[in-house]
């Protein structure tokens, strides 16, 4: 079983939430600046733990984000 890259799993994301859940264009921006800002914090193609995401959380909170 071949492990697919947080970035292919975030852009299948997209694609659900804009042809199965029809969200907005705006929405789609906006997920899309947050992934932006996690790969900022953990790399290009970040590993989603658990840690890593309460981590990214509270960088994001401390900033007032």
């Amino acid at each position: 079983m071949d492990l697919l890259s947080t970035s292919r799993l975030f852009h299948d994301f997209l694609d659900q939430r804009r042809y199965l859940r029809n969200v907005t264009p705006s929405t789609i921006e906006w997920y899309e600046t947050a992934f932006k800002a996690l790969q900022k914090t953990h790399g290009p193609d970040p590993q989603l733990t658990r840690a890593n995401l309460q981590s990214f959380v509270v960088a994001l909170r401390r900033r007032g984000v």
